[in-house]
């Protein structure tokens, strides 16, 4: 043996690949993981690795052969039988590769590698009949190179390195930095070789020895027991993290959806609550009756927080901005302020600076709930003393930075609740605050809002003294008028949108599958002396639309069957409608801008939101009649 290797001492580096091959293949056997697809490409690939070192050590024998046809065709096979182990050897690594990373390939590049494959079986099959790729010359005792040396030796071998180069370019971003360093050396050391050995023309053989080599990096970084732990252990921790992921969007999308259907029966509740409220002469009902709006009221502020809570994880929480006035939403705010605060012994101061811009550019709704949130914690933790709410800002080009405080002397929060204060369902000192009702959402919702809108919002509290709460917001500046002039102008000509106008003689047509919001609809709209036609099914709504001209309809957003949309777009579908031009107002729980905005592309003129408040409904009526 040491003999023969002294007269072939091109075999020299192959003889020690063997080793680094059998160590493998024997550690692939006593200390085995998981029997899974790349643990069964990896295995393939060290098996062909160490057909190539031996095929490689022992090739030289063939030249001692004796002649005749057989001979030299057994010849042929032994030393194409290196470059198809080596084919096979890149393919099974780039399977390798592939299913590492969990990488999906198209269905054609699996049928093109297949199909390489099976041109370099069958190129060197025939190899000893046609010598396209080398032939035996008995004259010099050795192999020379064909025509489709290249083509037919290489060619496959550089096709495979590339695809797991592509591959492992595609991944790289998902891999960790252990499974990079080791798939990069592998290639390199790999294609490398493959590229090389070309060059030297037969004079020393090196592909068993640097593929030997990657594969056992490969196995040393990737395919050990214990790494095999750790990444069966990481498989399952990443399974469980998706499977939590899923079941909290489910629980967000089911508690959207029922916090969304609880706004049906609630716009019942407070809808007929105000029909007694405005009709009763009884004291006792009418005090029964406010304590059940303000119950209800408050029912439906949890379910409004749920619902912004469960779109954020969600995903479908928008922000939808246009132009609004700055006076307007902050008396709003100051309305709630005074209302919180009717029955408390706590008193309240309203601070603008009225030259600032009024007309702005941005989601009023959003801005008013951040700043709705606040108000309302300093009203429900403030005992006694005073709530100061402060509306500054400072101009900046096209831009107004606007501060809003709230200023209050309740409770306050100590130093190490801090932290906690914008997390959801997060309540601050409850030993002292049992008494005090909500979820726990409200700041959080407040401050991802700002988030959202580019704003920040600043705490500074002084517990047993009180709170300062600081909103910081840019909103771009649609006009020079500034806050004192929006008011005056209001005090010069605004008609009171609130009363509902008579509109003696006109047909209302009411649809909703609900009967007791129809109830609700047919007490608020009554006040016109109108005559109001109620349905609960749309498709004899459009029967009735299709016949009978009617002056305003008012269509439910989701009812069985047609809903209002649908039955809005079959009315106008036809010219000779009686009611293809009729005004349409929508009622539905989507309250937001960009709702309201897709209703008017639908073809709806009016729009009312539930629960049904008298105010509003009057105030959209009044426009039409």
């Amino acid at each position: 043996m040491v003999d023969y290797l002294l007269r072939n001492n091109k075999v020299t580096y192959e003889v020690a690949a063997i080793f680094f091959d059998l160590i493998i293949v024997v550690f692939l056997h006593l200390i085995s993981g998981e029997d899974t697809k790349t643990a069964r490409a990896f295995r393939r690939m060290a098996y062909c690795t160490l057909l190539i070192t031996l095929s490689e050590v022992f090739a030289p024998l063939d030249l001692y052969l004796p002649r005749g046809f057989f001979w030299r065709v057994l010849r042929d096979y032994i030393e194409g039988t290196q470059f198809i182990f080596e084919h096979f050897v890149l393919y099974f690594f780039a399977l390798y590769i592939t299913r590492l990373t969990n990488h999906e390939p198209p269905l054609y590049l699996l049928y093109l590698n297949n199909m390489v494959l099976l041109y370099s079986i069958v190129i060197m099959g025939t190899n000893p009949f046609t010598h396209l790729v080398f032939n035996f010359d008995p004259v010099q005792c050795k192999f020379t190179s064909g025509p489709m040396y290249l083509w037919g030796g290489y060619l496959p071998a550089v096709y495979f390195g590339i695809y797991a180069l592509v591959i492992y370019l595609k991944e790289f971003k998902n891999m960790m930095h252990r499974e990079r360093y080791a798939i990069f050396f592998t290639i390199m050391l790999v294609f490398g070789v493959s590229a090389l050995q070309p060059t030297l023309q037969g004079k020393l053989k090196l592909v068993a020895l640097f593929t030997s080599l990657g594969v056992f990096i490969l196995y040393l970084a990737l395919e050990t027991r214990d790494y095999q732990r750790l990444l069966s252990t990481q498989n399952k921790l990443m399974e469980a993290r998706e499977e939590a992921a899923n079941a909290n969007k489910a629980k967000s999308v089911f508690i959207a959806s029922l916090s969304h259907e609880i706004r049906t029966p609630m716009n019942a509740i407070l809808g007929i609550n105000e029909v007694i409220l405005r009709n009763s002469k009884e004291q006792n009902v009418l005090n029964y009756s406010r304590d059940m709006k303000k119950a209800g009221t408050a029912l439906l502020s949890i379910i409004n927080d749920v619902l912004d809570v469960s779109k954020m994880e969600a995903g479908q929480f928008n922000i939808v901005e246009e132009n609004y006035h700055l006076d307007e939403m902050v008396d709003g705010l100051a309305q709630k302020l005074s209302d919180g605060l009717a029955k408390k012994k706590v008193e309240y101061q309203l601070r603008i600076k009225e030259d600032l811009p009024d007309e702005l550019y941005g989601d009023e709704d959003r801005l008013s709930q951040v700043l709705s949130n606040i108000i309302d914690n300093a009203v429900k933790y403030t005992k006694r003393g005073i709530i100061v709410f402060d509306v500054g800002g400072e101009v900046e080009g096209d831009y107004v930075h606007l501060d809003f405080t709230v200023t209050d002397t309740g409770v306050g929060i100590r130093e190490e609740d801090m932290g906690e204060l914008f997390k959801n369902f997060k309540r601050m000192d409850m030993e002292n605050n049992r008494s005090i009702e909500g979820t726990g959402l409200g700041l959080s919702i407040a401050k991802q809002i700002l988030t959202l809108m580019g704003g920040t919002i600043e705490v500074k509290s002084t517990y047993g003294k009180g709170s300062i709460f600081t909103v910081h917001i840019s909103q771009k500046i649609i006009s020079d008028m500034t806050v004192e002039q929006h008011r005056q102008n209001m005090l010069n000509g605004v008609a009171d949108k609130k009363r509902l106008k008579h509109a003696t003689g006109k047909r209302f047509l009411v649809v909703d599958d609900n009967e007791m919001n129809l109830k609700v609809a047919d007490a608020f709209l009554n006040q016109s002396k109108a005559s109001i036609k109620t349905m609960k099914d749309s498709e004899e709504a459009l029967k009735e639309l299709a016949t009978i001209p009617y002056d305003l309809i008012f269509l439910d957003d989701l009812m069985p069957g047609l809903n209002g949309p649908a039955l809005l777009l079959r009315t106008r579908k036809f010219e000779n409608n009686p009611n293809a031009h009729t005004p349409a107002i929508i009622m539905t729980a989507k309250t937001s801008k960009r709702d309201k905005k897709e209703y008017e592309r639908m073809g709806f003129e009016g729009f009312i939101a539930k629960p049904l408040v008298e105010e509003e409904v009057a105030e959209v009526v009044n426009r039409f009649i």
